[in-house]
């Protein structure tokens, strides 16, 4: 097992090689495609990374070839002067208020050559996400790692990236691992961008839904909502003549968009 500070982070493309050396983002509905929840509680949340059906592809670039990999439905790493790998990414909805670490379980490790060198990544506007090979001349240098928390109107994330194939530039050959486990756990350190106030009330059902596509355990965003809401803050009933409601409309949508709920009577009487 291996654990990875949650300060260490980085920024990475979902791109995916398609056809002969084109980008294109992957897609975004096979969030539970190559990944699935092995537990998932209050403390922890585990998942299982596999990819075992890379694909190759070899890729003439100005009268030489390369050899380029990818994982279906899978994102790929896009760093200037670097092999592009397969990377598989995914949201995990994390406590609003904790510490967190990164436990990785590598898995097996296969080895091969291939004839051809790797497909480098010639892109010049990614200077600023350089980043070296390992000591020993692997890259990605790490097979897995977690991104610092962001927040979403009130849903604490981490994006949890995998590397299931690295390149090994002293040996030539590929590191292949078909299966990794990733844990993040619960810590006593200081949280990284907490949310204040975690429990929501009266939250979008259009944003619920974008929540449970967009975290591979989204439905656990809401797990600490207040239950069963009352439908409304409160009632109101505004008697009112109709020549005045232009004058009040203001105040009676204020109101509503404030979680009342707003009846309003038209009055007939009249004075004299």
């Amino acid at each position: 097992m291996l654990r990875f500070s949650i300060k260490s982070s980085s920024v990475l493309f979902a791109l995916i090689i398609a056809g002969a050396g084109s980008i294109s983002a992957a897609p975004t509905n096979l969030k539970n495609f190559n990944v699935s929840v092995l537990r998932s509680n209050t403390s922890a949340t585990a998942l299982a990374f596999t990819a075992d059906r890379l694909e190759a592809k070899t890729i003439q670039v100005q009268g030489v070839e390369y050899d380029a990999f990818l994982e279906p439905g899978e994102g790929t790493t896009y760093e200037r002067n670097m092999p592009i790998l397969p990377a598989v990414s995914r949201f995990v909805v994390v406590p609003p208020d904790a510490g967190l670490e990164l436990v990785v379980n590598p898995g097996e490790a296969r080895y091969f050559h291939k004839n051809n060198p790797p497909a480098i990544c010639d892109d010049t506007t990614v200077v600023a996400l350089q980043r070296d090979a390992a000591p020993d001349g692997i890259y990605p240098a790490v097979f897995a790692e977690m991104s610092e928390p962001l927040v979403i109107r009130g849903v604490r994330l981490v994006k949890i990236t995998t590397y299931p194939l690295q390149y090994d530039f002293i040996n030539r050959q590929y590191i292949h691992r078909p299966r990794i486990e990733a844990e993040v756990r619960c810590t006593n350190d200081a949280p990284v961008n907490p949310i204040i106030n975690p429990a929501r009330r009266y939250r979008s059902p259009v944003f619920k839904e974008i929540m449970e596509a967009m975290a591979i355990n989204g439905a656990e965003a809401f797990r600490d909502d207040p239950p069963e809401p009352r439908p409304y803050n409160g009632h109101y009933l505004v008697v009112i003549r109709e020549e005045c409601i232009p004058y009040a409309r203001n105040w009676i949508e204020f109101r509503r968009k404030t979680g009342y709920k707003m009846d309003i009577c038209r009055s007939a009487l009249t004075t004299g």
